[in-house]
């Protein structure tokens, strides 16, 4: 066998070689994302879901478990240092308002220290029930590490709507709508 047509065989295997552990890798970069994603708590609720107990410290200091059955409750997270938080708190104070006048549970959920989110509740007037230091497992499971978010949930304690991120003018007139607040 010619010396090139060796060359050229050994190239061959050498590049697909080099295509299959790429592709292997690939796969196995999804794989390993898709775990990361639910270790880490990037939760993204879906309606029907189960929205877990949760527990976290009230600006009082005393430690709260919130159980979301029985009554229909919505929940925001947020973060005194996220810019997309602070952008929405003007849309949040207004909805917390006329949520209030109907009747409905409200929860205000924070995955930061309790000291910097009730410095951040007073001087944003955040009225109703804060919670703040919440537990690893529970940071985990509500998935705050991805704020804000606004969470629908129903007296069964399972996921109505879930919005999130910095809402829009159109995202805004969509949670109106959905509240009956137009």
């Amino acid at each position: 066998m010619p010396a090139r047509h060796l060359f050229r065989i050994v190239v061959a295997l050498i590049l697909g070689g080099i295509v299959l552990t790429n592709v292997a890798l690939i796969s196995q970069n999804r794989l390993l994302k898709r775990s990361l994603t639910v270790a880490l708590g990037d939760r993204d609720f879906q309606p029907g879901d189960r929205f877990p107990i949760f527990s976290g410290v009230a600006s009082d200091g005393t430690l709260t478990s919130i159980q979301p059955r029985g009554e229909r409750q919505v929940i925001i997270y947020f973060s005194p240092t996220c810019d997309y938080s602070r952008s929405n708190m003007e849309g949040y104070r207004r909805l917390s308002s006329a949520l209030r006048d109907q009747g409905l549970s409200l929860i205000w959920v924070s995955g930061t220290a309790l000291e910097l989110t009730n410095r951040y509740a007073i001087k944003e007037s955040i009225d109703g029930l804060v919670l703040s230091a919440i537990p690893y497992q529970d940071f985990r499971s509500l998935g705050l590490n991805y704020v804000p978010k606004l969470t629908v949930v129903n007296e069964e304690g399972r996921v109505e709507k879930t919005w999130k991120g910095a809402l829009s003018g159109a995202q805004w007139k969509e949670v109106d709508a959905y509240f009956g607040l137009e």
